[in-house]
């Protein structure tokens, strides 16, 4: 099934201890309520939070992409080392503009159905489902661009080669 809006969930089985795990994350992640980030000749991959239980991050880019997804993630003890659970999805802001929008865009192509058979609904109609469509195509595309990025970047972190 696709989903309505992009998320990926990831599991990953480090060989590194918890502890460990969580102290190379520490490093590599700013505080995003310091500014002092974007002044640095090379700043960390990622901005956000991290604790002994879990994190919420975003990878750190000097451009913009609303769609740059929210990672969540949580440890648990395994027996090989530490295993990470992790969802990446849209940020709650885009999240919510992204269904008004929607809402808005669909309720037009809803109101030009009854009048189909003339050209004039018939473009309409024809131009909401372009818009859906192209809205759906390019926010899929710039979140898994930016899934990959975060994931590669995760993977070396926590020394992970495969996922489970």
């Amino acid at each position: 099934m696709i989903p309505l809006f992009p998320y990926k969930q990831f599991v990953f089985e480090s060989p590194l201890s918890q502890e460990e795990a969580i102290r190379r994350l520490s490093l590599e992640v700013a505080d995003p309520r310091s500014g002092s980030q974007w002044f640095k000749a090379n700043p960390l991959p990622f901005d956000g939070t991290v604790s002994e239980t879990g994190f919420k991050i975003r990878r750190f880019i000097r451009g913009r992409n609303a769609f740059r997804p929210v990672v969540y993630g949580r440890f648990s003890p395994s027996i090989p080392g530490v295993r990470i659970a992790m969802t990446m999805r849209l940020p709650t802001g885009v999240l919510v503009f992204s269904i008004v929008w929607l809402c808005f865009v669909t309720s037009v192509i809803v109101l030009s159905l009854p009048q189909m058979p003339t050209s004039d609904s018939f473009q309409g109609g024809a131009i909401g489902w372009a818009m859906l469509l192209i809205f759906y195509i390019a926010t899929t595309i710039s979140f898994g661009v930016e899934v990959n990025k975060a994931s590669k970047l995760l993977r070396r972190i926590f020394e992970v080669n495969d996922t489970v």
